[in-house]
């Protein structure tokens, strides 16, 4: 007697838009939600900040800290940034056209950072030569 087995299907993946990653987080299902992001619509816990990592964000800072207090670009650091429905990293630093809220109505998102100075800060290994 043979039995015909049948492959299991692949699971069904979920994908979260901004409104549902917000809703988790306000109901408490994201024990961190400070240090997740949410990429092409899945939740990922983020990396921990080494010292060479927010060395090159505080370099990014001072770099602009005489644009920012002459107003002409408002500094997010590791803050989110909202791309699309399904993409809301924590980007390392953000270089943003100012607005009298500082953003409080909504995340900057996509064309907010466009033309501006944006990076993500380098590995260790890659960080020395780049400021």
């Amino acid at each position: 007697m043979s039995a015909v087995l049948e492959r299991p299907q692949a699971p069904a993946r979920h994908r979260l838009d901004v409104g549902a990653y917000y809703r988790m987080a306000e109901a408490g299902l994201l024990s961190h939600p400070q240090r997740v992001e949410l990429i092409d619509g899945d939740i990922f816990d983020m990396n921990p900040i080494g010292s060479p990592h927010a060395a090159v964000t505080r370099r990014l800072e001072q770099q602009f800290a005489r644009a920012v207090a002459d107003g002409v670009v408002l500094v997010s650091v590791q803050n989110p940034l909202r791309l699309d429905a399904y993409n809301e990293p924590r980007a390392d630093f953000v270089a943003l056209p100012p607005r009298p809220d500082a953003y409080a109505a909504a995340q900057p998102g996509a064309a907010d950072a466009d033309g501006q100075r944006s990076a993500k800060a380098l590995p260790p290994r890659e960080h020395s030569d780049a400021l």
